[in-house]
């Protein structure tokens, strides 16, 4: 049997890309319940937010963000 790797995933790969991942899915995710409840406000409550952040990312340096994800993975 294999044992687990003890080995520490490397946030300052892998955090900013999850985070722009889920961000996709949150308005993914919103557009399709939208459809299906359309007359239902909670499925959409953070849709617009995600959109504004998705809509500056450009504005946003990625190693900055990665150092930011480093500094408060290593304060808790």
């Amino acid at each position: 049997m294999q044992q687990p790797s003890t080995a520490k995933p490397s946030g300052n790969r892998c955090g900013w890309p999850l985070v722009l991942t889920r961000l996709a899915v949150s308005v993914t995710n919103a557009a399709v319940m939208k459809k299906e409840k359309p007359d239902d406000p909670y499925v959409v409550v953070t849709e617009g937010l995600a959109w504004q952040l998705l809509d500056h990312l450009d504005e946003f340096d990625g190693a900055v963000i990665r150092l930011r994800l480093r500094q408060t993975r290593q304060s808790l």
